[in-house]
């Protein structure tokens, strides 16, 4: 055995390669199997209305890295409007950029963690590569407050509210003078709980409010509640949980 002397790598190394072996391997059959729903679509659909106006390179970044798909755009004659009919049978926005995995993983790590980089650093040694800058993550983590939703849901008997705050580190100001952090004020809104298949409990219907509006929070928040949810303030109670923050304790005169 003296002369058998055989390199072999790390089993971190071993398994750093085997992971980015498996991401290019379930890119590309990601990208095949959305390449053949648009073409199934576009023979399905319906032909009188959908003109098939152009097939465009889409660029997403995914759980499996970077992807580039060719996806068929029409005109909706009935409003004169461009859609992607992909997107909307599988319910995303190919032009965020971003898988909606992606994007909700993004989101939980720069809501739960201390910055917006440290989110991106933490996606970055997952995924392997960066899929995101961190200002990309924050003006779409805003920008999700804004976004009109496609459909009101039912008004609920009980909607569940947990609320904190997230100090976001700002840059300097000229002088090198350094600036206070500033808080985001965030509310996670569901309506309870359900197991999945593998015996863990999620949440029901979430949704995510970002307060950014000059307005006191919880006049914001009820505005959300009212473009969001067929909101009826004497009808659907609130459970609301946060720490002992004043802004947050204010709910109880907001809400009796």
């Amino acid at each position: 055995m003296g002369h058998y002397n055989p390199k072999y790598p790390t089993l971190e190394e071993l398994e750093r390669h085997v992971f980015q072996r498996l991401q290019k391997m379930f890119g590309k059959v990601l990208t095949k199997v959305l390449e053949q729903m648009d073409a199934e679509i576009a023979e399905a659909r319906d032909k009188r209305r959908f003109r098939l106006k152009d097939r465009r390179d889409v660029h997403i970044d995914t759980m499996f890295g970077p992807l580039t798909i060719k996806r068929n755009d029409y005109q909706d004659r009935e409003n004169g409007r461009y859609i992607a009919l992909l997107d909307q049978y599988l319910a995303f926005d190919g032009r965020k950029g971003f898988s909606p995995l992606l994007e909700q993983w993004a989101m939980a790590l720069a809501v739960a963690g201390p910055s917006y980089r440290h989110a991106v650093k933490q996606l970055e040694t997952f995924l392997g590569y960066v899929p995101m800058s961190h200002e990309a993550l924050r003006q779409h983590l805003l920008a999700s407050e804004v976004c009109e939703p496609k459909s009101k849901q039912p008004a609920p008997e009980v909607l569940f509210v947990e609320v904190d705050g997230l100090f976001v580190k700002q840059q300097k100001e000229k002088g090198g003078k350094k600036k206070k952090a500033k808080e985001l004020k965030i509310a996670l809104v569901h309506t309870g709980w359900e197991q999945d298949g593998s015996k863990r409990r999620k949440l029901k219907n979430k949704r995510h409010y970002f307060h950014t509006g000059s307005e006191p929070f919880w006049e914001g928040f009820e505005s959300f509640l009212e473009q969001h949810y067929d909101y009826d303030a004497t009808k659907t109670k609130l459970v609301i949980n946060g720490d002992g923050a004043g802004w947050i304790t204010a709910c109880q005169e907001d809400f009796k």
